[in-house]
């Protein structure tokens, strides 16, 4: 079976035509973009700092910042217990 996804944009989820009949196709794929151009619209009619975009680029920056942090910590406290065992 193919699979058959329609990129999504932003907040809206990709389209998966893989198990629709294929005489929907057409009409749903029509549906999607015009569901993007109107979120597109409502997204300019938002604050900047409303947007999803501005919302979604902190939280994955935070996140990165977050698992970097971790990195270097499991880092310090492995080198930190190699220095143990070598002093034993």
């Amino acid at each position: 079976m193919n699979e058959i996804i329609i990129d999504g944009y932003q907040g809206i989820m990709p389209l998966d035509l893989t198990l629709v009949d294929k005489k929907y196709h057409k009409i749903m794929i029509e549906q999607h973009k015009k569901d993007i151009k109107e979120y597109k619209i409502e997204q300019q009619k938002l604050p900047q700092h409303l947007r999803y975009i501005n919302c979604i680029d902190r939280i994955k920056k935070q996140l990165k910042l977050e698992e970097y942090i971790k990195k270097q910590r499991m880092e310090r406290e492995t080198k930190e217990k190699d220095q143990l065992y070598y002093l034993k």
